[in-house]
């Protein structure tokens, strides 16, 4: 039997093509939700960059601003003792200063102590300086912060030039009270070179990472930078207008326009000197990791969907080049031409059943076809000798010829409609056979799916039970951070008390060398004692604030910890919802299903019923189909034995001659199938 092979002939258009549909559907599927986490990706890739840019510095900010805050109070405290000194305030008080040297020297020697470099001044009330560590000694009456010292207030000057040096300074000036009638006898003062701080900012930036910090006067002028140091004759600049500049929280951050780029400052206000510490970096700087990172999950995700239409196409391939087979089948089956498929014939789905089943009809109609014909041949030869043989008859039978003709005639029509109705029998029965191969196909599939929906409820139940545990899980979590949250404060009132203990420690070891420095020679081991505490207190100080910063940090995370164990917790809350609707979802699906499967095996049964009918029926024609060939054969006999067979024999050649006309047009119909 001819073979169909492959084709692609069809009528229906590009756009409502079954191939098109199940590319476009599995191509949404794949795009959309792959646009969507990519954006949620970026977006929050940048978020996290920014916000970690924001903290890390706010944290150095912090940094700068505690350490300048613990070498500031240490020189206040060098300062104070200076002032409550009744060495310095008789040394203002005598008019000949006879103890110049000794006063100089002890100066020095605190001034060492501290290690900055930078000069101790003592001033009497009328502004000359009296004695300094070093360099010229001038009159600073018309100076703003002295003139303010002898009010009896602790002051830190605005950037200004140094009338010794002629660089750019900032000075602590603390006033020296007489103590038996409370008045300002003079001031000490410190002077400190701007490049200190210039130098001390340069070592807390990562100049790779386009990081740099700033110190501002109460007046947003510029007074210290970690990119560069001013010079005496440079202008200092203006950063009054930024926008921290006038916030009232004394620290925070912001995304602002800075030397002509975005920038990302984080600030700290000093409250005892009122000066801003900023700290800025390259705000495209910081987001340029996260964009690489956008941009290399942009390509996987191109990689990802052209794999997707790799396999979408092929799939495709899977479904619509069987059902283009059927149709061309089909198509040819209409216009009377027998061609079985050859191709996916082996496949175990769904689409080799339905190829299977199909060249099986095709078969069975071939042969059935051909049969017909094979009869319709014979029945005409068959016709062509009687007409011949009555021809001969008649010329000796004329007498019975009307009376057989008349039996011959009613026998022959008879037998023909019996063969009808034979025939349509055995078609019904054919009809009858493919609805029970198909409802006994529905069945198995009805039974298979009802299998498979439970085993999804029992999945889905499960999994709702996996959901409750996680929910309980991450409940036990937030308490553990929240614990955690807890004990770091505990530990920062802790590191607290172990800074206060150091000032105090400090305190004490400055009065101890200042006392040691007034015994002179029979002291000098007692202050390199007091010296050795005081920097044990220091780094005790310090110590306690690089833990103090770590717990802060500690702190914020736990506290970010309990805030995302909520946000799990009440996602998986929602996710427990739609398993409940779910699982409810499956369950009516499997009551369906069960009624699906009751109404097939219905079905199944009364087909039985239709085929046992149809056979009886079969039986019944074919009972009948004897009974009138034995009529036939009666009229013949009867024929014989009358008189007139030349009658009968020439009804006999007319019968002949209408069966051969009945015979050329089933021929002619039968040519239709090739």
């Amino acid at each position: 039997m001819p073979k169909t092979k492959n084709t692609q002939n069809t009528t229906v258009s590009f756009w409502n093509s079954v191939k098109t549909k199940l590319i476009a559907v599995m191509m949404i599927i794949c795009i959309v939700p792959m646009a969507i986490s990519l954006t949620i990706s970026t977006e929050n890739s940048v978020a996290q960059a920014v916000k970690d840019a924001q903290e890390k510095g706010l944290q150095r900010a912090q940094i700068v601003e505690n350490e300048f805050q613990t070498i500031f109070l240490q020189n206040v405290r060098v300062m104070e003792a200076i002032s409550h000194s009744r060495e310095i305030k008789d040394f203002i008080l005598d008019s000949d200063h006879k103890d110049l040297d000794r006063i100089q020297q002890y100066l020095i020697t605190l001034n060492e102590h501290l290690g900055d470099g930078n000069d101790i001044i003592v001033e009497e009330a009328s502004g000359q300086q009296l004695v300094r560590t070093s360099g010229t000694l001038v009159n600073v009456a018309d100076r703003e912060f002295f003139q303010e010292a002898l009010t009896g207030k602790e002051v830190i000057s605005d950037v200004l030039i140094s009338k010794s040096t002629g660089l750019k300074v900032v000075i602590l000036a603390i006033p020296i009270k007489d103590l038996e009638n409370n008045k300002v006898i003079g001031v000490v003062q410190k002077s400190y070179d701007l490049s200190f701080l210039h130098e001390f900012l340069a070592g807390t930036v990562d100049e790779a990472a386009k990081e740099e910090s700033f110190i501002l006067d109460r007046e947003g002028n510029l007074i210290a930078h970690s990119g560069y140091e001013l010079k005496p004759e440079d202008e200092a600049p203006n950063y009054s207008k930024l926008p921290f500049f006038s916030d009232q929280k004394t620290e925070g951050n912001y995304i602002t326009q800075f030397e002509g780029k975005k920038s990302l400052m984080g600030f700290q206000k000093e409250e005892q000197t009122g000066w801003i510490v900023v700290s800025a970096v390259d705000y495209n700087k910081t987001i340029a990791s996260a964009k690489r990172s956008a941009n290399l999950t942009v390509v996987i995700g191109i990689i990802m969907l052209i794999i997707a239409i790799g396999i979408s196409l092929t799939m495709a391939n899977s479904f619509t080049k069987p059902l283009h087979l059927l149709n061309a089948c089909m198509s040819l089956l209409a216009v009377g031409s027998f061609r079985q498929i050859e191709q996916y014939t082996g496949r175990k789905d769904e689409f080799g059943e339905i190829i299977r089943n199909t060249n099986s009809v095709i078969d069975k109609l071939s042969g059935i076809i051909q049969n017909i014909k094979n009869s319709t041949a014979a029945v005409n030869n068959s016709s062509e000798d009687v007409a011949e043989t009555a021809n001969q008859i008649s010329q000796a039978s004329e007498s019975v010829a009307t009376a057989v003709q008349d039996i011959s005639s009613g026998a022959a029509q008879q037998a023909s409609e019996i063969d009808e109705v034979t025939e349509n029998v055995n078609r019904i029965s054919e009809a009858n056979q493919k609805v029970q191969s198909n409802t006994q196909t529905l069945t198995s599939l009805a039974s298979d799916m009802q299998k498979e929906s439970s085993v999804s409820s029992e999945n889905l139940t499960s999994l709702q039970h996996s959901s409750e545990k996680m929910s309980e899980s991450i409940l036990q979590i937030a308490e553990k951070v929240g614990a955690t949250s807890v004990a770091v404060e505990n530990i920062n009132s802790k590191v607290e008390e172990i800074a206060s203990i150091a000032n105090q420690t400090n305190l004490l070891s400055l009065n101890a060398s200042i006392e040691a420095a007034r015994a002179g020679e029979a002291g000098r081991g007692f202050a390199v004692v007091a010296e050795e505490i005081s920097t044990l207190a220091d780094n005790s100080k310090n110590l306690a604030s690089v833990i103090r910063s770590e717990m802060d940090i500690l702190l914020s995370k736990s506290s970010s910890a309990v805030e995302m164990s909520d946000a799990v917790r009440k996602e998986n809350e929602r996710q427990q919802d739609i398993i409940s609707s779910t699982v409810q979802s499956v369950k009516d699906m499997i009551d369906d299903i069960s009624s699906t499967a009751a109404s097939a095996r219905s079905i199944e049964t009364e087909v039985d019923g239709c085929i046992n009918a149809n056979g009886v029926v079969s039986n019944a024609m074919s009972s009948l189909s004897s009974v009138s060939q034995e009529n036939a054969g009666s009229a013949e006999n009867t024929g014989a034995s009358v008189e007139e067979l030349f009658a009968t024999a020439t009804t006999l050649a007319e019968s002949a001659d209408a069966l051969k006309e009945i015979s050329d047009q089933l021929n002619h119909e039968m040519a239709f199938f090739r």
